[in-house]
């Protein structure tokens, strides 16, 4: 769990109007569970474990030991492993920063890697799109970040070609938030430093979009924001990125603004539903509960308020066209304690389809992300508190 897992920051530990003090479940937002077909990837930054079909032991697990970084480092990011073929790309956070590293989905044994330094920081999650193999490193040079998009050669890590996509202030760095998305054009998006970016897949600036930004220094709220990466449909980008009050969707051919949401305590984007409408609707996981906006012009389409939902415990399922959203509320239990319910959630229309109580889950400060719904079951980490740094692999058959 790196280096120093008890140095849990105090902007963690202190709370806000609207969200409790130690509600955000730092362990979970930092770890990612991954499905590669009937094995389950979990990555916590510093270590990579592959588990086989319902085996509750992993079947190899790859790890930093001695060289893994400050456990609070890169506050509040996960770092999803990737899966091609037969190899997986995942981030792991060592001392000097994030190392690339490739292995093989049969064994774990490690391809290659590809550090940081000093002056060059791997600041995104790698990104497969078609055959090619892209990063996003910064570099620091005269008071500002250099961003660069990286393509590069996923059987040895060889860098093909390196191209300066954006200068960010300093001041970026004490969020140092990167997220990339593709499109089924070939078209990359990356959110970061409170700006939308699009290139092609030769490293081409199409378009960049700034947006009004906060300051790290200045908002306290920029902890309840998730880093994900924007969501690319259709014609349009919609993101809701750390520093930046609300969801924005633009335009993907020109970068042009087509709408913005405002949202107090938003988390993150859960999914894009399709609904009769063309463009379908946006479900917005937030403190308080959940919220579904129109894609088309950023409406309230309807609002879920719940009793206390589990940070980060939502996640989207599509089953013939029809999503469903699965998440945690922890409710009060009879003995003092929140006993977790499992909800089963129309995204359409935002009402709850079933609620299934956990009381094996019931705990002071139960913590449940992230979760991976698979086929007949759902995944999730647990934990207990908010100064737990381990969490329990458990498999749910709703």
């Amino acid at each position: 769990v790196g280096s120093n897992p008890g140095g849990v920051p105090d902007a963690y530990r202190r709370g806000w109007p609207g969200v409790a003090a130690g509600s955000i479940d730092w362990a979970g937002r930092q770890a990612a569970l991954v499905a590669a077909g009937d094995d389950l990837l979990l990555a916590n930054r510093f270590q990579l474990a592959c588990f086989a079909g319902g085996d509750p032991q992993p079947r190899w697990r790859l790890g930093l030991a001695g060289a893994a970084g400050d456990t609070h480092g890169w506050t509040g990011q996960p770092m999803r492993p990737v899966v091609s073929g037969d190899t997986i790309f995942v981030r792991l956070l060592e001392k000097p920063g994030p190392k690339l590293v490739a292995t093989a989905v049969a064994d774990g044994a490690e391809r290659w890697s590809l550090a940081s330094t000093e002056t060059c920081q791997l600041v995104s999650d790698p990104l497969v799109s078609g055959d090619a193999l892209f990063v996003i490193a910064a570099t620091r040079g005269d008071g500002k970040w250099q961003l660069r998009l990286r393509r590069l050669d996923p059987a040895d890590g060889t860098v093909e070609w390196d191209r300066q996509v954006a200068e960010l202030r300093d001041s970026w760095w004490a969020v140092r938030d990167c997220q990339i998305a593709a499109g089924v054009d070939g078209t990359l998006v990356i959110a970061c430093g409170g700006s939308l970016i699009a290139c092609d897949d030769e490293g081409s600036v199409r378009w960049r979009r700034r947006l009004p930004w906060v300051p790290p220094a200045t908002d306290p709220l920029r902890l309840e924001q998730e880093h994900r990466p924007p969501v690319l449909s259709g014609s349009g980008v919609y993101a809701l990125l750390p520093g930046v009050p609300g969801v924005v969707a633009v335009d993907r051919s020109t970068g042009r603004r087509l709408w913005s949401r405002p949202l107090a305590s938003a988390r993150g984007i859960v999914a894009l539903a399709q609904t009769e409408g063309a463009d379908g609707l946006l479900a917005v996981e937030t403190s308080t509960g959940l919220v579904g906006l129109r894609a088309a012009d950023g409406s309230v389409a309807w609002r879920l308020p719940l009793a206390a939902p589990l940070d980060g415990s939502f996640a989207a399922v599509t089953k013939a066209g029809r999503t469903i959203l699965m998440g945690f509320d922890g409710g009060p239990a009879a003995d003092g304690r929140r006993e977790p319910a499992l909800l089963r959630v129309d995204a359409a229309k935002g009402a709850i389809l079933s609620r299934q109580a956990m009381p094996p889950l019931a705990d002071a400060g139960p913590r449940i992300t992230p979760v991976v719904p698979g086929p007949g079951s759902l995944r999730i980490l647990f934990g207990r508190g908010p100064d737990d740094p381990t969490r329990d692999l458990i498999v749910i058959a709703p």
